[in-house]
């Protein structure tokens, strides 16, 4: 019964086999998107009206095995739900803020079937589980990554990063 209902969900939403996203694949690879976000970034923190340079290196970091097939996540959009195809580039990075160095990983989403230099960048600190670490999350747009850093602390600054 439970695996009637959430078939159902799913038919409902759109998410189907024969649904039109799934029938398209992305036309970019990693090769592409490493240019574009791979490198030293540099700009400022923003906290409190008081704006400090910060400095983000990224760099590319493949995974041992590759999926042919589509991830897809269900989107809930004004009008109606929707099936949205992604790609994850995997990242370590290296954050100089001041004095201090943080080494993090994490990811590029890419929400488009063809790259336009633009994607979603979320990293953490290594941590073990459960543990409260820094997190950057940040917007890549042509060029420049804007965002904000929300460290151990409670602390949140706001970031533009340009190269």
């Amino acid at each position: 019964m439970r695996l009637s209902l959430l078939a159902l969900f799913f038919a409902a939403a759109g998410c189907s086999s024969t649904s039109t996203s799934s029938s398209e694949t992305p036309t970019f690879t990693a090769a592409e998107v490493r240019p574009s976000i791979e490198g030293t970034w540099n700009g400022t923190a923003l906290q409190a009206g008081t704006s400090k340079p910060i400095k983000l290196t990224l760099t590319y970091a493949p995974t041992p095995a590759s999926t042919k097939c589509s991830n897809r996540t269900l989107s809930a959009g004004e009008l109606d739900l929707a099936c949205v195809d992604v790609s994850t580039v995997n990242l370590t990075a290296s954050l100089v803020r001041e004095t201090v160095t943080t080494s993090m990983s994490g990811s590029l989403l890419v929400t488009d079937l063809k790259y336009q230099s633009r994607g979603d960048l979320s990293l953490q600190a290594g941590a073990g589980a459960g543990a409260t670490s820094d997190r950057l999350s940040a917007r890549l747009d042509q060029g420049k990554l804007t965002g904000s850093l929300n460290l151990a602390d409670g602390t949140t600054l706001q970031l533009t990063l340009t190269r």
